[in-house]
């Protein structure tokens, strides 16, 4: 008997150093990979939370710099704010990184020591390396508050089942701190409010008793609620929120039961099908499992059933395709399902196989793939991204699952011990591609919106600036800039822009000479940071630059003379200078005078108009020489006041290194 003991003490104590070393390996890898990623990418997302948790340390304050803005989260801003807030934004940046990777990886500790009280030791250590391979882990890389949500959920389930077992007053105290602080990461996690008592009654528990027996969780549970209604009221804020826009009507039925079924089968392929079958093959032994097993069971099934129907409400009026990541944390307690359903022998009979199989099946074939896999769902669905990149994504899905399906329905139990290693080894390599598509997105995104040097503003500007943003470029580029330059103060949309977020700034109105007026005032800075398009009343003192493919970042910093002011506008001037045919200048106040540096690059003609009349004709001939500098001034027609045109127009290509709107005195 003592040899029996000292050989299961042995193999417990192997397999916590098997998790360990996993848990190592999975917070190096994640380290690692996050380093190829340069900048934020899921706008405004990332930018927000990095930018609360700067502020976090910075004032004291739970906001967005100066901004007013509801709440978004607490826990995941008060990990990752202080190196943002006292290390360089470089630094800063990756220790943040590490941060989630560390607490993203450490979701297996918990998922091994839950799985550990109802499997042998090796099938709890499979359970951890399946919760470190989920390709969700790729979110490890990003400032996104899955990196702390995930583990602290894996945690919720563990405790649920402890308590359901064993009621005691520490279980349900623990149970209700655990609420608590997955509230205050991601407002999602109101959700677990609901899921321990549905995973009360689906143990067995009898609904007369449930209350009785959970009496102190419950009221945990509502004293979490009325608090948070109470400092709710007292901001002055939304019950959800910076989410209560998402308890407003217009949610169409049709659309949500759709919605809510994508949703069950991406539960399916998010885990790699035989989990989810396997805990609803266990519903069928229900009665031969113990309570502990039963206990795991019921959560499992309540935090998935939850989760695909909250996701699924949400996704059918707010994201239009799969939000894959908000469910993540569903997939570790279904793996331990897996785990207990092969110790138990992988009991199924075949009719039984056949309707869970083809139910699972069901829910996923029935996808438009088209509107659920599109480029645009790749950042809320890192499960999906190693279809993105595979391609032929029908043949795949569809060949995958029914090759799975013939495994669970036919495959001898010998085979079936094998799949939990070739589900780690499928998504482990899924993950890795999931992280490298964030990197190169995230490369490209800096690219096309902040340039080489993502703090050039602050090395640059040598006071606050104003960002002026006219809606030609992509909205996420404001806030790729706004996190990275601690200078920036405010974020300024001209009229018939649109800026996604609550970023600090204003949506601004013109005054008739161009000035920049917030309530009717104009804007103090003496600096902006205006698209290439914009013309301002100062000087041109530096750009974000060209990247080492070619790409110029679409920014250029003025210092100003005098308040903020428009002088001119163009359109048709890409962002190296290049003129292709047309381009135009929008002067808001003349008279004035257009100033012009242009480079022909070719014989071609000329033509220069001013309130749509030719004002002169250059024939260009460039000979033998590479190219001709021509500096040209076009004044406006004496008659104009006010608003003005001007274009230019050639037969060919024709370069540009200056372009000004100068009034006239």
């Amino acid at each position: 008997m003592e040899g029996d003991l000292s050989v299961g003490r042995s193999r417990r104590g192997l397999a916590g150093l098997v998790v360990a070393g996993l848990v190592a390996v999975s917070i190096a890898g994640r380290v690692l990979l996050g380093r190829d990623i340069p900048t934020p990418w899921i706008a405004p997302d990332e930018m927000i939370y990095g930018i609360v948790g700067r502020t976090l340390y910075d004032s004291g304050r739970l906001a967005i710099e100066n901004a007013d803005s509801d709440f978004y989260s607490l826990v995941y801003p008060a990990l990752i704010g202080g190196p943002l807030a006292w290390l360089s934004p470089h630094r800063g940046y990756e220790v943040a990184k590490a941060l989630g990777a560390i607490s993203m990886s450490l979701a297996a500790v918990p998922a091994y020591l839950w799985a550990r009280s109802v499997v042998s030791a090796r099938a709890a250590v499979l359970v951890a390396a399946l919760t470190l391979a989920l390709p969700a882990l790729a979110y490890s890389g990003l400032l996104m508050t899955e990196t702390v949500f995930y583990p602290l959920l894996v945690l919720f389930c563990w405790v649920s089942a402890l308590t359901l077992v064993a009621p005691t007053r520490r279980n349900q105290l623990l149970l209700v701190g655990l609420a608590a602080a997955a509230v205050l990461t991601r407002l999602q996690a109101g959700v677990v409010m609901l899921v321990f008592p549905t995973a009360a009654l689906l143990a067995g528990v009898g609904l007369r008793a449930v209350p009785r027996r959970f009496a102190l969780a419950f009221l945990g549970f509502g004293g979490i609620i009325a608090a948070w209604l109470i400092w709710r009221l007292a901001e002055g804020g939304g019950a959800l929120g910076a989410y209560t826009a998402a308890a407003s009507g217009g949610y169409h039925p049709f659309r949500i039961v759709r919605f809510v079924f994508y949703h069950g089968g991406d539960i399916v392929l998010l885990t790699g099908f035989f989990p989810a079958c396997a805990a609803a093959l266990l519903w069928f032994e229900r009665r031969k499992l113990s309570a502990e097993v039963r206990a795991v069971l019921a959560v499992a099934t309540a935090l998935s059933l939850w989760l695909v129907l909250q996701v699924g409400v949400f996704a059918s009026r707010y994201v239009g395709h799969l939000a894959e990541r908000d469910m993540i944390a569903a997939a570790p307690p279904l793996f331990l399902c897996l785990a207990v359903w092969l110790e138990l022998g992988a009991p199924r009979t075949r009719r039984r196989t056949l309707l869970v199989s083809g139910v699972a099946l069901v829910a996923v074939l029935a996808w438009p793939l088209h509107t659920l896999l599109a480029p645009e769902a790749l950042p809320d669905g890192a499960g999906l991204i190693p279809f993105d990149r595979l391609g032929h994504q029908r043949i795949l899905l569809d060949g995958g699952l029914l090759l799975a399906a013939l495994v669970l329905i036919l495959a001898p139990r010998r085979v079936l011990r094998a799949v939990p290693y070739v589900l780690i080894a499928l998504l482990g390599v899924g993950s890795v591609m999931a992280e490298q598509y964030m990197a190169t997105q995230a490369r490209h995104a800096q690219q096309t919106m902040l340039g080489p040097g993502q703090t050039w503003i602050d090395g640059s500007a040598e006071g606050p600036t104003a960002l002026l943003y006219a809606d030609e470029l992509q909205w996420p580029a404001v806030w790729e800039s706004l996190f990275w330059n601690r200078k920036l103060v405010g974020a300024y949309a001209l009229p018939g822009a649109k800026l996604i977020g609550p970023a600090p700034g204003a949506y601004v109105a013109l005054s008739n000479n161009g000035t920049v007026l917030v309530a009717g005032r104009p804007l103090p800075e003496r600096y902006t940071v205006a698209e290439l398009g914009l013309l301002t009343n100062g000087t041109a003192i530096a750009d974000a630059g060209t990247s080492p493919g070619g790409t110029v970042a679409p920014w250029r910093l003025w210092q100003l003379v005098g308040p903020l002011t428009l002088v001119g506008r163009t359109g048709g001037i890409q962002a190296n200078g290049d003129i292709y045919r047309v381009a135009t200048v929008h002067a808001f106040g003349c008279p004035a005078s257009l100033h012009l540096t242009l480079l022909a690059k070719q014989d071609e003609q000329i033509d220069l108009y001013r309130q749509g009349s030719l004002y002169r004709r250059l024939n260009v001939k460039i000979g033998n020489e590479p190219l001709k500098v021509l500096r040209l001034v076009v004044p406006s027609k004496p008659s104009a006041l006010g608003p003005c045109d001007f274009s230019i127009r050639s037969t060919g290509l024709l370069g540009s290194t200056v372009v000004s709107v100068v009034p006239s005195p």
